[in-house]
């Protein structure tokens, strides 16, 4: 009887342990250095979203992002334009032609006038990701989108850590492959990891806490592993290369989704693994900022 009673009470004790212990990610921002690097660089975890909560910036943050001499977001918007062309819609590709307008193209009578017949819901998500219900809680744009324009406005280089359109095909590959075969398996540790909250206000919750590894944790027990691997780890290594390449010419910022950092196959331990010392930076939060 009481060794059936240890194993009911490992198996409700052990997960919270295992969620509560042995915490290695818990910043947004991290500084690269050695390797050879004349500079230092940094990486920065973001939220894909306009959402006040990703809007909360340290002093580090605009420090070392108006320091930089190149400023990298996930993809840049300059080569948007090419997307359209391989999703081949015209509402899809004006959308994009009204933006990348300002940088690279000429545009006539005809690119414009569909953008202004009805809601553009595409323009939407393309610049400002924002939520007419909750515009009261959101900036005018989502914060991929800022730190891009901030670089802009300050005359850095600003790139993309992939093109476009390999992009779209790796999130398109993800979303191909979800199930909830895996997700069965996890239902009690994530009961747990939750606490009776759902999943995108406990995925709030810990971006606000700079938790990476928490968001670790509920992305494992939220998708299967083929859907992380093409989302996340497949990118991954893209970025890294990028970033590699990057940094020895210069101070970059770089920046990507927040979900991208952690774990043993995260940009951070990538990093490392080519000999970069990756440290986390804790701001400070005052009106300079």
């Amino acid at each position: 009887m009481n060794f059936k009673i240890n194993l009911v009470f490992a198996a409700l004790f052990l997960p919270s342990v295992f969620f509560a212990q042995d915490k290695k990610y818990q910043s947004l921002l991290w500084e690269i250095s050695g390797n050879g690097l004349t500079k230092k660089s940094y990486l920065y975890g973001t939220m894909h979203v306009s959402d006040k909560v990703s809007y909360h910036l340290s002093d580090a943050f605009f420090q070392y992002l108006l320091a930089a001499d190149i400023v990298a977001t996930e993809s840049d918007p300059e080569t948007w334009y090419d997307v359209p062309n391989f999703y081949s819609t015209s509402f899809f590709k004006s959308s994009s032609a009204f933006y990348t307008n300002f940088y690279i193209k000429e545009m006539v009578k005809d690119d414009l006038y569909p953008l202004f017949v009805g809601a553009n819901y595409t323009l939407n998500g393309l610049l400002t990701r924002t939520n007419e219900m909750n515009k009261e809680y959101q900036e005018d744009t989502y914060l991929d989108m800022f730190i891009y324009r901030t670089g802009r406005k300050f005359g850095k280089k600003s790139v993309g850590l992939e093109d476009a359109t390999t992009s779209s095909i790796n999130i398109m590959k993800g979303q191909a492959i979800i199930d909830n075969s895996d997700r069965e398996e996890n239902r009690q540790a994530l009961k747990r990891l939750l606490k009776n909250r759902g999943q995108n206000e406990a995925m709030t919750d810990f971006y606000r806490e700079k938790d990476l590894d928490m968001l670790d944790s509920l992305m494992t027990l939220t998708s299967t592993k083929p859907y992380i691997k093409a989302l996340l780890y497949d990118r991954n290594i893209v970025f890294v290369e990028s970033m590699d390449s990057l940094m020895k010419t210069g101070s970059l910022f770089a920046a990507a989704g927040a979900a991208h950092l952690p774990g043993k196959n995260g940009m951070i331990e990538l990093l490392r693994a080519k000999g970069y010392t990756v440290t986390p930076i804790v701001g400070d939060y005052t009106e300079v900022g």
